[in-house]
């Protein structure tokens, strides 16, 4: 942060809305844990990271479309990179024991299974993958500006990678218009979600943010697209229990149910059937005719607009708070889920959540209010909060 210029990720601006305190531990002062020979939940993540990067790349540099890769090609790249990356995460510690020679096993397991639904999904869509690990802020070479104004003076410089974008087109079927469309995906590990409190409450902001940021990455490459769908991609290899009477292709159902890309996409079940013409990838499943279910995860254009707009909003008042100096103990709770459980810095603040106040954030407002509150505070010139 300079004087009159903050950068700053999107991760960053949700550790704030979790605790100012957390963010000045982490942001301001530096503080980290100590180093230890171990392997990290972090480390895995940016390996499977890596490896979808490199098989996206693998496939671009030959030319071929992700659904043409068979079986046994499937296996070949993934054991090849698997042998490429792994010694390059701690100094080899993936070699280092039996026990993590066991993981890595499984590891490699999920890297084929993530790869084998990315090629699947590919068949099944009519969108295809263009750009990955597109970065955006102001000193990016290959990305959008994504710049705001401050009440202050000062501006906003927002940083970030995007995973993926794919790109398709759309026939509309009353009009015969072609419109091109896109869609935003983010590699997770962990079962990944997006609920409209937490956006609320500026808890997870991070995809939203990339959609801004990929229409303005597109339309530097003179691509004017409009949003279809923005989701999770979750990288595992999930099991299932099997009962007595053990029915294997319910088990894979369940599997692939698992699976399924988490997400907000437009309210349109013909948008949904070029997306996924199987019915088998989203988590919006159409039911018999084609129409679309009663759920939380579609929206419309104009939604979608309007969240986006609350979004870089809240980015940007939140943002104003950080360089006013709020550094303030003041711990996120819901009734699913609280800050400190995880927090790093407990033993730094002295938070002791059971006498201390937390900022306790009522969830009873189902999305049509949320939406509602979102048009209000907007209006009134910020995200209110």
């Amino acid at each position: 942060t300079s004087k009159k210029r903050m950068e700053g990720s999107v991760s960053q601006f949700e550790t704030f809305a979790q605790c100012p305190f957390r963010y000045f531990a982490q942001y301001g002062l530096h503080l980290e844990e100590r180093s230890e020979f171990t392997f990290r939940a972090l480390d895995y993540g940016n390996l499977l990271h890596k490896i979808m990067y490199r098989f996206a790349e693998t496939m671009r540099r030959d030319k071929r479309d992700w659904s043409s890769v068979t079986p046994e090609e499937q296996q070949k790249i993934c054991h090849k990179l698997i042998e490429e990356e792994a010694p390059k995460v701690q100094n080899e510690i993936l070699y280092s024991t039996e026990q993590y020679k066991n993981l890595m096993t499984r590891i490699e397991d999920t890297v084929q299974e993530s790869i084998s639904r990315a090629v699947g999904f590919s068949a099944a869509s009519k969108f295809k993958p263009v750009m990955f690990e597109k970065a955006f802020g102001k000193n990016s070479q290959e990305g959008a500006v994504m710049s705001y104004k401050l009440s202050n003076g000062a501006e906003l410089d927002l940083t970030g990678k995007i995973d993926r974008i794919d790109v398709g087109e759309m026939q509309n079927s009353d009009t015969g218009e072609v419109i091109p469309y896109f869609l935003v995906i983010d590699y997770k590990t962990g079962s990944p979600e997006l609920s409209m409190m937490d956006v609320y409450e500026g808890l997870n902001l991070q995809l939203l943010t990339y959609v801004v940021a990929a229409e303005r990455i597109l339309a530097a490459h003179d691509e004017k697209r409009m949003p279809a769908g923005i989701f999770y991609c979750y990288l595992a290899n999930p099991t299932v229990p099997l009962g007595e009477r053990a029915d294997v292709n319910e088990a894979l159902k369940k599997v692939a149910d698992e699976l399924r890309f988490k997400g907000w996409f437009i309210e349109s079940s013909q948008l949904i059937q070029t997306i996924d013409s199987t019915n088998t990838y989203l988590c919006v499943k159409l039911k018999k005719g084609n129409e679309l279910p009663a759920t939380k995860n579609t929206k419309t254009q104009e939604q979608l607009k309007t969240i986006l707009d609350y979004t870089e909003a809240h980015l940007t008042e939140t943002a104003e708070n950080i360089l006013q100096g709020d550094i303030r103990v003041r711990p996120f709770k819901n009734k699913k889920r609280n800050a400190c459980k995880y927090c790093q810095y407990r033993s730094v603040c002295g938070f002791d959540v059971k006498i201390g106040s937390m900022e306790y954030v009522p969830d009873n407002m189902d999305d049509g209010e949320i939406l509602s509150a979102m048009k209000k505070k907007i209006e009134k010139g910020g995200s209110g909060k």
